[in-house]
């Protein structure tokens, strides 16, 4: 078994913030790991995208723009989506 894979796996796997989805994901490659013994390519890919999702800087920016959301930013959304809604279709 990948060592390598593994401890991301674990680690990932321990943090009580994902998603369930996330989780059952994560469940789901662990099971392959322990089966095959390695991750192919793009399981490993699709992992480390997840697994970015959640790295320090990520977070950081996440709650930046959460930090920043105001009424200004609030009514030029509502205008948006106004505008789409009343000329479908939008592709």
């Amino acid at each position: 078994m990948s060592d390598n894979q593994s401890a991301h796996l674990e680690k990932f796997l321990a943090n009580e913030g994902i998603s369930q989805s996330e989780r059952h994901f994560g469940e789901s490659l662990m099971g392959s790991l322990r089966r095959f013994g390695r991750l192919s390519n793009r399981q490993w890919s699709a992992f480390q995208r997840m697994e970015a999702r959640y790295s320090p800087e990520v977070i950081a920016q996440r709650k930046q723009w959460t930090d920043s959301w105001n009424e200004q930013k609030a009514a030029d959304m509502k205008a948006a989506a106004n505008y789409y809604q009343a000329n479908p279709p939008y592709f």
